[in-house]
């Protein structure tokens, strides 16, 4: 049909494909987190769940059409696929601003507070100055590593913390706690996100003359980091976030029993590792894309049932990384 080939088409040109459907799960996770901690209302949920899939959806687009563009001479020069070359500066314009105006109007709608207002305004921001000279930061070793991990993880979950946050005027104990933890926890998550990519852009990066952390520094010592570090305190930071919802149920241990043992299972097959130097799959990424939110959603739906259709339509967006991260824990136990 045409319509869905024109809207395969703008995915594309947002390489949608690239983070959609790994990065906004994770984000979606806290929001379920604020509403099963205080127990908000479902009207204001649905309401707010889908005005951040909007921005989510639009502002990381914007952020990628920028980067795109500011990155058309760089790509040239490595031989890569630049999607916005093809494009006048009227379209290339005109995207980028339909997409900006796109991920405001949701909350100008709902309305904003004076901190979510500030983080957007950050989020837009850096999202400029990341890629965009003079200040190129990600060229800036480790500031292009502090506002890639910012843009990505940091704001966001930050914005979503206390947007949900700010639905209950009575709040239950423990809910600002959580949101600062959530934040910190996708700080380190976002850092150790971003310096894996750049260690798999490192030979790309090296060709086209492009100045990262990980062209500065050599692999092994990033590696050593990474592994005896950032993992670490993420993974206990996880935790913390994780025995904030055993008092709603104990359905979780279940859950992370089974991932636990299949994790077990990786290990033994050489296939966890927190910072692999070539692309291929991450430790705890499939944690965070796939079982957490689901089982988040799961318990959500049993205690109010009215949270199935949220469920519902997480399994269809996210469809095609639930399936392969479930498909090849599966294949691991057949094996």
């Amino acid at each position: 049909m045409p319509l869905i080939r024109a809207v395969s088409s703008m995915f594309s040109l947002f390489r949608g494909s690239e983070w959609w459907v790994y990065k906004t799960p994770p984000l979606l996770t806290i929001a379920y987190l604020e509403i099963i901690t205080q127990y908000l209302p479902f009207e204001q949920s649905l309401e707010t769940l889908f005005a951040i899939l909007v921005s989510i959806f639009s502002i990381g687009a914007y952020g990628y059409l920028i980067n795109d563009i500011c990155d058309i001479e760089v790509d040239r020069k490595a031989g890569k696929l630049n999607r916005m070359a093809s494009l006048s500066k009227k379209q290339r314009l005109f995207l980028v601003l339909s997409c900006a105006l796109t991920g405001l109007i949701p909350w100008l709608i709902i309305g904003l507070t004076l901190p979510l207002t500030i983080a957007l305004f950050a989020l837009y921001l850096l999202l400029i100055i990341y890629p965009a000279p003079p200040l190129r930061l990600k060229e800036r070793y480790l500031w292009g590593v502090f506002a890639d991990a910012a843009t990505a993880h940091t704001i966001p979950t930050f914005f979503i913390a206390t947007a949900f946050y700010n639905l209950n005027e009575t709040s239950r104990s423990g809910g600002s706690s959580l949101g600062l933890i959530a934040t910190v926890w996708a700080s380190v998550v976002g850092i150790r996100g971003i310096l894996v990519h750049q260690l798999w852009d490192r030979n790309n990066d090296l060709k086209s003359g492009v100045k990262t952390f990980a062209t500065k520094f050599k692999v092994a010592s990033i590696r050593f980091w990474i592994n005896y570090a950032l993992f670490p305190l993420e993974t206990f930071l996880v935790v913390v976030i994780i025995f904030f919802t055993f008092q709603f149920s104990i359905h979780l241990f279940i859950v992370i029993a089974v991932y636990c043992g299949v994790t077990l299972v990786r290990i033994d097959a050489n296939k966890l590792d927190p910072s692999p130097p070539k692309k291929s799959e991450v430790a705890l990424y499939d944690f965070y894309e796939v079982w957490l939110p689901l089982s988040l959603l799961t318990l959500l739906s049993w205690q109010r049932p009215e949270f199935l259709i949220v469920q519902a339509l997480h399994m269809i967006l996210f469809y095609s990384v639930i399936k392969n991260r479930l498909g090849n824990a599966l294949r691991l136990f057949l094996l």
